[in-house]
């Protein structure tokens, strides 16, 4: 796989800025490795496979949270004014909610 063709992969799936990292992550690979292959590209054939087969896969929910967090609000979270009126109307002192 050229280093172009995993610029490319990267971009499209984790965006412009910190691709490298994030694809390390996700491969469970070293950074500096993903580096190289930036650079490089991937010289075995069955890790550009298996590269390309991570490309046309979704992104694991599970790996959302390190690319910026749960975009819901507050109140979609439970966290907001909503979950504060519930707690006062049940007599929970708002302390010991796990908000």
């Amino acid at each position: 796989m050229s280093a172009e063709e995993l610029e490319g992969i990267g971009i499209q799936r984790y965006g412009g800025f910190g691709w490298i990292s994030a694809m390390a992550r996700e491969l469970g690979i070293g950074r500096r490795t993903a580096q190289r292959w930036a650079v490089e590209g991937i010289p075995k054939p069955a890790t550009a496979r298996a590269v390309r087969a991570l490309a046309a896969s979704p992104i694991d929910p599970a790996f959302t949270p390190q690319l910026g967090g749960d975009r819901r609000s507050s109140q979609a979270r439970g966290k907001g004014k909503a979950a504060e009126n519930e707690a006062e109307e049940a007599g929970t002192p708002q302390a010991k909610l796990d908000l």
